[in-house]
């Protein structure tokens, strides 16, 4: 039963009340003696009112029972439609499964990970760390003699001989004087440095990136110090590398002569440039590029002209001065020295700081990446250094 219903037959029944409660006054009223005629016409009046309260609640029921009905009846007549549409008649089905056709079904598929999973729902592997670009393994400074400077000037001393010369002398005799010149050269302290922003989400979110910034900030700024070492002008802020003033192929003797002068034959010269001079070289570099060209040069028979390499622990040596290959060096070009050549004096080691407070970084949330070093290159003996091209070699022994 609906709710209006229910509110109908609570009327009724209030109504049935209040007839009832009217009645028993007139009967009371008719016991004192009231008028017969006049208690009948309200006993009629009463219960033609009755019978109409009555009659409206049962109207009032049919017509919510039968609006009821229809809407069941709709919602059935919709759900069939919709399943009509969707689902083939029983005499189509029938009329296919006389003809021999078979129902077909969509068959319970494989689960792959092309055909059922989105986005990156496999297990994963991660590699530690971050792989950064390649830098040579020969640093400049390993292969010269490092110190400490405590100034921003690096001073070095160097005395020559002046007048007079060392002789003989018999019994007796008056004994030759010699004396000798002093000079000292200040050379001043350099600074290479440099930095990186980055923000500090991606410093917390990215796993490695800050050994990856340390390491490669070190290596950049190495790869630098090698670049200044060899070949730094000298001028502005650049350190006045070890090509500057080296002895070059203009210190060839003219009797040094070969005969289809070949790479190999230009490192020979040089180290009699050197020796000439009282250096034993202890360091010759390369080129990879040319290196290995040269180690697989022939002659006209065949033979490998790197026959008189001897390979120590990996690091070939030619007639005792071991050979080194690093990418800073010009292809085309070689250095040689001996070690005393020149000191690396540092003033401070390579330093990596960070800070939030640079610029508007506190603002911007990032953080800097700083890194220095001081240092300065003192070529005590700048002879002692050979620099030049293989083909300017080449034609100064050619016969």
């Amino acid at each position: 039963m609906s709710v209006n219903e229910n509110e109908l037959l609570q009327g009724v029944q209030k109504t049935l009340e209040q007839h009832k409660k009217g009645l028993m006054d007139d009967l009371a009223n008719f016991a004192k003696g009231e008028d017969l005629k006049k208690f009948q016409e309200k006993h009629e009046a009463t219960t033609s009112e009755i019978e109409k309260s009555m009659k409206e609640m049962q109207s009032e029921i049919v017509k919510q029972r039968n609006a009821l009905i229809s809407q069941e009846m709709q919602d059935k007549s919709t759900l069939f439609k919709s399943i009509n549409d969707f689902a083939p008649s029983f005499e189509e089905v029938k009329s296919k499964l006389y003809a021999g056709e078979k129902l077909i079904t969509k068959a319970v598929g494989t689960i792959t990970v092309a055909n059922n999973m989105t986005g990156q729902v496999t297990r994963f592997d991660q590699r530690p760390g971050i792989a950064g670009p390649m830098h040579t393994s020969v640093r400049v400074r390993n292969l010269l003699r490092i110190t400490t400077a405590n100034s921003n000037e690096y001073n070095f001393r160097k005395g020559v001989k002046g007048e007079g010369d060392i002789a003989p002398v018999a019994e007796a005799a008056t004994k030759p004087q010699v004396d000798y010149d002093f000079t000292n050269t200040a050379t001043p302290v350099r600074k290479l440095a440099g930095y990186a922003d980055i923000g500090m989400e991606s410093l917390d979110d990215t796993d490695d990136i800050e050994s990856f910034i340390n390491n490669e900030l070190m290596q950049d700024l190495m790869d630098v110090e090698d670049n200044q070492l060899l070949y730094g002008a000298g001028t502005g802020e650049n350190i006045a590398g070890l090509s500057g003033t080296a002895s070059d192929a203009t210190d060839i003797g003219a009797t040094v002569i070969y005969s289809n002068p070949q790479n190999w034959d230009a490192l020979l010269a040089a180290m009699g440039v050197l020796a000439g001079k009282n250096y034993m070289p202890t360091v010759i570099l390369l080129s990879p590029t040319d290196y290995y060209v040269m180690i697989g040069n022939k002659g006209t028979d065949g033979h490998y002209l790197q026959k008189e390499l001897v390979f120590q622990g990996g690091t070939p040596y030619l007639y005792g001065t071991p050979i080194y290959v690093s990418t800073e060096v010009v292809a085309g070009e070689f250095f040689m020295w001996d070690q005393r050549a020149a000191e690396v004096a540092m003033r401070k080691t390579i330093e990596i700081a960070r800070s939030t407070e640079n610029g508007t970084n506190f603002i911007d949330n990032k953080e800097t990446f700083r890194i220095e070093e001081r240092l300065a290159l003192a070529k005590i003996y700048e002879d002692a250094v050979f620099y030049d091209t293989f083909a300017d070699v080449i034609t100064a022994i050619t016969s």
